[in-house]
């Protein structure tokens, strides 16, 4: 199946969830039009661009969604309709925002300086959490297949408060993070602040000019711009 295909195909799924989604809304929820029922919508605007709309072209992504705006009672609703489609359109064309001039900001450059050029997958971790030791073990076998790309890494941090030197360093060893920081108490606090992370894991997709294209990631979503960049290897080797 042609990749235009797969990606219609995507967009057909999304609205007819969308059908259902809001025959449940009113039949069985008893919802009109009204501020509960654009929250509802509005949330489906935030999950929809995920894994279904992530490849659609921007004219199709723009007309679904002015689709669901115009369908908005609240005019509040309607202007965060508009702010969250400029950020699923900045994501879908790869443009990122620059890091901030602060501390921080230096900070988490000086970070990805050595893997300039590269899309980044950043893992904010502790060994004493449990989903994030349990997340880098089912991710053991994507980083082995990748290792040696050109085109990205996988860039892992915590700190001491939340990584004991001793069980960090087995651990790292055990699951070969080529690319682990550990850095101080003091600076994982800083990237916490600039990353707005108020649990972990958090992930994060910095692209190849050392923006930061999604700061509120999820794995799945690095193995779609895995993907992505995968495709436009091949388009360009087939040329």
């Amino acid at each position: 199946m042609p990749d235009s295909e797969l990606w219609i195909t995507g967009l057909e799924k999304v609205m007819k969830l969308d059908k259902m989604r809001d025959s449940i809304a009113q039949n069985e929820l008893y919802l009109t039009n009204g501020k509960i029922y654009d929250l509802i919508r509005l949330h489906r605007l935030i999950a929809a661009f995920d894994p279904d709309l992530r490849s659609v072209s921007n004219d199709s992504l723009i007309s679904y969604f002015e689709t669901i705006k115009v369908s908005l009672y609240d005019s509040s609703y309607r202007q965060q309709a508009d702010i969250i489609m400029k950020d699923a359109l900045r994501k879908n064309e790869g443009k990122g925002i620059p890091l901030p001039g602060s501390y921080a900001g230096a900070l988490f450059k000086k970070l990805i300086a050595p893997y300039a050029g590269k899309m980044i997958f950043v893992d904010f971790w502790a060994t004493t959490c449990g989903s994030c030791v349990w997340d880098i073990q089912q991710m053991r076998a994507t980083r082995d297949k990748y290792k040696d790309s050109k085109d990205f890494v996988f860039l892992f941090v915590t700190s001491e408060d939340e990584s004991p030197k001793r069980i960090y360093e087995v651990f790292v060893r055990k699951q070969e993070l080529v690319n682990s920081v550990y850095v101080s108490s003091d600076d994982y606090r800083y990237l916490r602040e600039l990353f707005g992370i108020y649990g972990i894991p958090r992930y994060a997709i910095i692209n190849q000019e050392g923006e930061v294209l999604n700061s509120r990631s999820e794995p799945h979503e690095f193995m779609l711009e895995i993907n992505k960049l995968n495709y436009l290897n091949r388009s360009s080797t087939s040329l």
